[in-house]
This record gives C-alpha cells, sequence and structure tokens, in this order.
C-alpha cells in the first residue's frame, strides 16, 4: 500500500479504534499511519463498545462464551430443521444431553416459526442483545435480522 498508492487492500482498511481519542488510541498523539481512520472512531471503538451491552463486540463476547460452555456447539452433531420461511435458517445441534437450537431471521422483517416439536427452552443468546430467558417455540417471533441460540429444555 505504501510503494503502490491505491492498489491492495489497504484503501479498504483503517486501524484498530481503541477509543475516541487521538488516532483512535491506535497510536501515540501526532505519529502518522498509512492508513486512515474512519470517520466514527469517536463513537465506534473498543471503549465505547465495551460499556455498551448491546454492542457488537459484546455480542461477539456473549456468543463466544456460550460457545466455550456449550458441547453441543463445540463438537455436536448438526441437523437443518426446516422452518417453513424461505428468509430463516434454523438448525439443531447436539451432543450427549444438550440439544442447542439456532433460528436466524434474514428478513427485513419479523417472522413466526412454529417449532413446537422442540417444545421450549432457553434464551441464551439473542443478536439484539435484548432477549433471554424462558421462550415456548409453538410461535416463536424472530424480529427482522434477528439470530438465537436457545438452549432446548429435557
Amino acid at each position: 500500500g505504501k510503494r503502490v498508492p491505491g492498489q491492495g487492500r489497504d484503501p479498504n482498511r483503517t486501524p484498530m479504534q481503541w477509543d475516541g481519542g487521538p488516532n483512535a488510541g491506535f497510536t501515540v498523539e501526532g505519529a502518522a499511519s498509512w492508513l486512515p481512520l474512519a470517520d466514527d472512531f469517536g463513537r465506534v471503538n473498543v471503549e465505547a463498545e465495551l460499556k455498551d451491552p448491546a454492542s457488537m463486540l459484546n455480542l461477539y463476547r456473549t456468543l463466544l462464551e456460550f460457545r466455550k460452555s456449550s458441547p453441543a456447539l463445540r463438537e455436536g452433531s448438526y441437523e437443518h430443521v426446516h422452518a417453513m420461511d424461505e428468509d430463516c435458517y434454523v438448525y439443531l445441534r447436539r451432543a450427549g444431553k444438550q440439544k442447542v437450537l439456532v433460528a436466524l431471521n434474514f428478513a427485513e422483517k419479523p417472522t413466526i416459526l412454529d417449532l413446537s416439536a422442540y417444545g421450549s427452552g432457553t434464551i441464551h443468546v439473542s443478536t439484539s442483545m435484548k432477549r433471554n430467558g424462558q421462550v415456548n417455540l409453538v410461535k416463536l417471533k424472530l424480529e427482522p435480522l434477528e439470530g438465537l441460540v436457545i438452549e432446548l429444555a429435557g
């Protein structure tokens, strides 16, 4: 990128945005970077996202934490679940007694899925970071672009 400006991947990259300070905390104040800062570094950075429970950073941390504790997600078998909605992708992972259902809505509209064959469960992760706890799967409502990771009961 330095030798041939405009070529390679550098025009599409930015330094890691650690905070909203000078150079986004990537390097000391006054130092020049050959990569430009993103326009939103003042509000989209690690420091700000750590404080926001619904941030993308905290979503990833929650997903990784649950995956680490879940035999079904780490090493379980995979089973496709017919969702009856072309905008949704649903699958089941099993290991031992643990069963985890993942339901993803790729549409920009809400949808309701009949997953009554799976009974009920506990929402461990929602991509909106606003839902958790017990859920009945008879008429599971997925918000637009929402994904849920649900540990099934029994």
